[in-house]
């Protein structure tokens, strides 16, 4: 080592990089089928990085980020390492997510930020010490992947702390919105607006704008948008059309642009020739006590063509009545699942933390046979 620092050798010289080489490849979630090799040049890493710090000033070397979500992800290449690289910082790496341990370097070790679906911070929230724990020097609190609970929102309130839904896609760099600080304990259910430079529109099956509160597919662009997938032009012409992408997303914006989103496209139930989104029903159930996961499905109905079967995991006894009455006083009669199968064993993920829906409609396909209506 000594004779490497004190001896000579030619200066290094820093490579001219041209930006719009590839510099990761990042495969998505695979929430369409086979999971998409993803596109980022030396340009989109920099723009999305650029744009956040404008939208969310740091101090130069003073990210100090968790990740607990798998490295592979745009959370673990973008936004944990290229964020840290780029900024500054020291970034906690965990092998695998431990509640008590992510809580425990979250307050003792002061890392300030964290960002995942909200299964983490739910599980983080049950961990021993958490009601006691202060975490008022976190800076980031970035939920994604699916609605955030009021419940939830007032735990991490108590500790300091503004849980902020977001927003994004692999293929827009992995996040695209985010709920301003102030309002996001308001709007739980809104995502926020596009950053200062990434734009989105929310169009009908034509591709015309929608006027604000109607539902569409959400489209984006912006400095982390892909120049395309890797090796699949096929898919790259289906997805950037006129330079947005069609994110497969539904959602809405209000008057004054904030994002809110309802649902996967292929997600959406049709029953009756109504359309029934999953997520809002989640949303409801998911505020019974004593549940712990849930995941709302499409299953085959003679009637209705199609109707919502609820898979539910749950910490005490329950009964499908139960749930059942309670969607009754909270949603219109043909949102209420016909289908209750409580479920021992927690629901497939994704690497990203989002449910695996496309595995648990091949797994329950059958529930119609197997499993006796509701109502």
């Amino acid at each position: 080592m000594r004779t490497l620092r004190g001896g000579d050798h030619a200066k290094y010289r820093t490579p001219i990089v041209d930006l719009d080489t590839p510099a990761a490849i990042v495969f998505t979630s695979g929430t369409t089928g086979k999971p998409r090799g993803v596109i980022f040049t030396h340009a989109t890493i920099a723009g999305e990085m650029h744009e956040w710090l404008l939208m969310e000033p740091i101090q130069q070397n003073g990210l100090r980020p968790v990740l607990v979500l798998l490295l592979f992800t745009t959370a673990g290449i973008i936004w944990g390492i290229s964020r840290v690289v780029l900024h500054g910082g020291t970034l906690f790496l965990q092998p695998k997510f431990e509640p008590s341990e992510a809580l425990r370097i979250l307050s003792e070790e002061k890392a300030n930020t964290l960002t995942g679906p909200p299964i983490l911070f739910e599980q983080i929230a049950k961990a021993p010490g958490f009601v006691d724990a202060d975490l008022s020097h976190m800076v980031t609190a970035h939920v994604g992947g699916a609605r955030v609970p009021v419940g939830l929102l007032h735990k991490w309130q108590a500790r300091g702390v503004a849980l902020r839904q977001i927003y994004g896609q692999t293929e827009i760099g992995g996040s695209a919105t985010a709920m301003p600080r102030d309002e996001a304990s308001e709007h739980p259910d809104k995502c926020g607006w596009g950053g200062i430079f990434t734009k989105i529109r929310v169009v009908d099956a034509e591709g015309n704008d929608l006027p604000p509160h109607e539902t569409g597919q959400i489209l984006l662009r912006g400095p982390g948008m892909m120049p395309g997938y890797w090796c699949n032009e096929e898919a790259t012409r289906a997805t950037l059309v006129d330079g947005w992408i069609q994110t497969g997303d539904l959602g809405t914006l209000d008057e004054n642009g904030y994002l809110t989103f309802v649902d996967r496209l292929e997600d959406m139930i049709i029953s009756g020739g109504l359309n029934i989104s999953p997520a809002e029903i989640e949303a409801v159930i998911n505020q019974i006590p004593g549940v712990e996961e849930v995941a709302v499905i499409s299953v085959g109905d003679a009637k209705f063509g199609e109707t919502p079967a609820a898979l539910v995991r749950i910490s005490s006894e329950m009964k499908e009545s139960e749930v059942v009455g309670y969607c009754n006083e909270r949603l219109a009669d043909y949102k209420v699942p016909r289908y209750v199968v409580f479920m021992d064993e927690p629901l497939p993920r994704m690497p990203s933390g989002k449910i695996a829906k496309r595995q648990l409609r091949d797994t329950f396909a059958d529930v119609p046979a197997d499993y006796d209506k509701v109502r």
